[in-house]
């Protein structure tokens, strides 16, 4: 299986976990596309972060920039035009679109 979609941790925020013996820990929740991706503790966030930081220092420093996912990259076609029909004549050749009406 090919991987064509890259897993995404879009907020993070301050939250009170309860466990299930009802004891609360105060934390931070990651969450990502699919709902809460983790619950950390105060050290186990700082953890993690030093973690990051050393593993992305690691990184060689000509890897491709990531755009914002929030801004298509430049040509893509947009949901409106990728959805839109091209109606082409017999020889090829592109047809204008058909008029359109309030009823449309």
């Amino acid at each position: 299986m090919r991987k064509t979609f890259r897993p995404y941790i879009g907020h993070v925020k301050r939250d009170v976990w309860v466990t299930r013996g009802g004891e609360p820990v105060d934390g931070i929740v990651l969450l990502g596309f699919q709902g809460v991706a983790a619950h950390l503790t105060k050290a186990e966030a700082y953890q993690l972060a030093n973690r990051i930081v050393d593993m992305a220092d690691a990184l060689p420093d000509a890897l491709p920039s990531t755009p914002n996912r929030a801004t298509p990259p430049a040509g893509a076609p947009t949901p409106l035009t990728a959805r839109r029909a091209v109606l082409l004549a017999a020889d090829g050749t592109e047809e204008p679109p058909l008029p359109t009406t309030s009823a449309d």
